[in-house]
């Protein structure tokens, strides 16, 4: 966030002695002209990463879940085996 205004007075003031009055006005523009640009396609794809992010949580958890309670089921029948062969 720092670094792009101090771009731009470094462009704008450099370019000025080296050509015409414009030309900082160009690159001011495409600064201006790729931040919308950013705005309109970074939107939706940091919407999208978020619910897949989301959804990946979600089934890390659902997965933790089901081994706990195949873990859990595994032992009992274990135990029931055990029991039922003495």
């Amino acid at each position: 966030m720092i670094a792009s205004p101090v771009f731009i007075v470094f462009f704008w003031v450099r370019v000025s002695y080296l050509l015409h009055w414009t030309a900082p006005l160009l690159i001011l523009g495409y600064y201006f002209l790729t931040y919308i640009v950013q705005k309109f396609v970074m939107s939706p794809i940091v919407h999208h990463v978020y619910l897949q992010e989301k959804l990946e949580g979600i089934t890390t958890q659902l997965y933790a879940y089901v081994c706990v309670y195949i873990y859990i089921f595994v032992c009992m029948y274990v135990e029931m085996l055990i029991r039922l062969s003495m």
